[in-house]
């Protein structure tokens, strides 16, 4: 264990890294918020449109029951829904070129995310 910590020392130089300061909006219960980011080139036919559907409350990273089996209720959904929502959005409409549904986990504020990426159809 000595060599190993000998000949990794030299190799592995660790940088410290500024993690930024982010934050994530919390939506109200019950309200909706539209957000339209037009595209850097307008002559791409590409469009992309989430649906998210966020949950309240803000994990931390120390352990709490409740937003544990939230997030295994929200993988199960996951679970349960690609297949059917690929089959229905991808291959019978045809939709576009990526779809798919998603658990999303942004800065401890869980949520539940469908989308469509196409270069056929428009929001």
């Amino acid at each position: 264990s000595r060599w190993v910590e000998t000949s990794l020392s030299n190799q592995l130089v660790m940088e410290k890294v500024e993690v930024p300061d982010w934050d994530v909006v919390q939506l109200d219960p019950r309200t909706a918020a539209v957000w339209l980011q037009p595209a850097i080139d307008n002559t791409q036919s590409n469009s992309a449109v989430e649906i998210y559907f966020q949950l309240p409350g803000r994990d931390s990273w120390a352990w709490n029951k409740d937003m544990a089996r939230r997030r295994v209720l929200l993988c199960l959904l996951e679970d349960m829904m690609y297949e059917p929502l690929y089959d229905e959005l991808r291959t019978k409409q045809q939709l576009g070129y990526s779809v798919g549904c998603c658990l999303r986990d942004t800065f401890g504020v869980q949520g539940f995310s469908i989308y469509v990426l196409s270069a056929v159809k428009q929001p």
